[in-house]
């Protein structure tokens, strides 16, 4: 948890949950505010396999029991090898997304302070307008 907080904000301690809720804040912010920067970022990560995992990230997301992110990470791993695609092509399309931007904190952290029904709207909007 230290870790994260020094790779994120550069402090050493964080308290949880006030570090999800400035994490989800800082998202919230920064992703609505610029839809120019949204679709420069999108036209670069957009292929038909990184919308492939997209889909498929959303429904076992969707699906979840247990939203962790441990899970997180886990399922989004498992689904680039049945997709076939390489982590890069599949972890930045859903960054984009659910952040709005290719630079972001930790991908499965960012999701997880999002929440999932915050996750599930941010990757279904942008699998609307595919």
């Amino acid at each position: 948890q230290n870790a994260l907080c020094l790779n994120i904000f550069g402090e050493e301690t964080c308290d949880w949950p006030p570090f999800f809720t400035r994490l989800k804040k800082e998202f919230c912010e920064n992703s609505s505010d610029n839809n120019v920067n949204f679709d420069l970022a999108w036209d670069s990560v957009n292929s038909n396999e990184g919308q492939e995992y997209l889909m498929a990230v959303r429904e076992k997301i969707k699906n979840l029991d247990e939203f962790t992110v441990e899970t997180i990470e886990t399922l989004m791993r498992d689904e680039l090898k049945i997709v076939g695609v390489k982590p890069k092509i599949g972890f930045q399309i859903v960054r984009v997304s659910v952040t709005g931007t290719k630079i972001s904190p930790p991908l499965f952290e960012s999701i997880f302070a999002l929440g999932k029904n915050g996750a599930l709207a941010r990757l279904a909007e942008t699998i609307e307008k595919l």
